[in-house]
């Protein structure tokens, strides 16, 4: 019984893990083609957020306990530096969010210019 548990709860850990993937979006890689004047929630934001993050931030049990699904739970994990913190670690080190590939610099910026502008919906 208990190594049928532990089976359980293995392949339970596996499905969670596998269900942990994301799109990355395309976005220029010039920073001078990089438009972030007017970056607000909606249009810039949380497309990035859903192809990029949601894949494991979101649902019942998000990773690290961090659900940045919508706009409040986003500005508040922004606002506290949950995620631009890791989001601007260089590749390979092994708390960089996403992981397996590192946003873009413009995706970064993009990020950074929400913060800066004041957070737009």
């Amino acid at each position: 019984m208990k190594n049928t548990r532990l089976v359980t709860l293995f392949s339970l850990l596996l499905v969670v893990i596998a269900a942990c993937t994301y799109d990355q979006r395309e976005l220029p890689t010039n920073p001078n083609d990089c438009d972030t004047d007017l970056v607000s929630y909606r249009d810039h934001i949380q497309p990035l957020v859903q192809s990029a993050c949601t894949g494991c931030h979101s649902g019942n049990f998000p990773s690290a306990g961090l659900n940045l699904v919508g706009y409040e739970n986003l500005r508040r994990a922004t606002e506290n530096g949950a995620v631009l913190n890791r989001v601007q670690l260089p590749s390979g080190n092994p708390q960089m969010m996403p992981p397996g590939q590192r946003l873009s610099d413009c995706q970064i910026a993009t990020f950074e210019a929400w913060r800066t502008q004041g957070f737009p919906q």
